[in-house]
Order: C-alpha cells, then structure tokens, then sequence
C-alpha cells in the first residue's frame, strides 16, 4: 500500500470501510474524484466497501464529458440529463464505455467503421440528440478495441444502442477480414 494514509495495521485488514478509517482532509476537495469500491459478502450479508479515493479525474469522466457536450446539457440536482428536442424538453439517458472489445476487431481500420456508423441507425443525431458516438479509435488496430458513447430516450434504448454498435462493429470486422 505505497503511498497510503493508513496505518500498519490497517494495511493487514483485507477491508477496511470509510466509517472504520477515515482520513481528515485540510479542506474541500477542489475538482473531480473517484472512489473505487469492494463489494465483499459475509453469509448473506453484502458489504460495499470504499477502499481508494481519487482525487483526479477518473475513467467515468470521458464519457460523462461527452455526453454533456453532446446533449449540451448538465445534470440537475436529481442526476437527470434534459435536452432541447423538436419535441420539446426531454429527458435523455447515456451509456458509455472505453473497452468494446474482441479479437475479431484487430486489424480493422477506424475509417471503416465510422463510415459503418454513420451509414447506420445507430450514427448520432443532434437534433433528436440520440445515438452513437465512437471514441478511443487508435485502440481498434493494434488491440481491437475501442469506445463509444450511445444516448438514448431511456436506459433500454442506450443499452440496446450499445448491442447495436458492437454487432455493427463485429459485422465490418467480419466483412474486411
């Protein structure tokens, strides 16, 4: 545990919660942050456990920034994303993820699958402020594997944006091999 505010004997401990160990800050903290979290289940008991806190932007943060930017919008005090549609103010929900994989994906280009994108559904509209945009694209050769941000009228419309996109990418990878 280098670099740790804890104690030798709390090192030894496998978990240690925030209301058994919590450092005192000089202060607020002045811009992002992450807690990384264990779950760990005793019996029937489930306990979820801060166990790193980050005070640096963290990986959620590049695609909650995109999804902001895209709905140009920021979340109210309930969490919730609003946007201006032609059907009026509307509420919209985002996926995102930095690590679409499969192996099948190496080799392929990025041009080849944004032109797949944006000849399918699942490009993004900005007027109705739905779809997919890709990310991370230098990783698709080398390592198959890129990004992608979906926004959807609901959390089933994302998630199913999110199959979409991987089907649609794994279909291209399969048509240039």
């Amino acid at each position: 545990m280098s670099g740790s505010a804890t104690s030798p004997e709390q090192n030894r401990s496998p978990l240690i919660s925030s209301t058994e160990y919590a450092p005192t800050w000089p202060g607020r903290c002045p811009g992002d942050y992450g807690v990384d979290f264990i779950a760990a289940r005793r019996g029937d008991t489930l306990r979820v456990l801060g166990c790193e806190l980050n005070l640096r932007a963290t990986g959620t943060k590049h695609g909650f920034v995109m999804a902001g930017h895209l709905l140009d919008t920021v979340p109210d005090a309930d969490g919730r994303l609003f946007t201006d549609t032609p059907d009026g103010r509307a509420e919209r929900v985002y996926q995102a993820s930095d690590s679409i994989t499969d192996p099948s994906l190496v080799g392929l280009a990025p041009a080849r699958l944004i032109d797949a994108v944006e000849r399918s559904p699942l490009c993004y509209d900005h007027t109705r402020r739905t779809g997919t945009v890709l990310h991370l694209l230098s990783a698709l050769p080398e390592y198959g594997k890129f990004g992608a941000v979906r926004s959807g009228r609901d959390a089933a419309e994302a998630a199913g944006l999110m199959d979409r996109t991987r089907a649609l990418a794994l279909d291209v990878a399969a048509r240039s091999a």
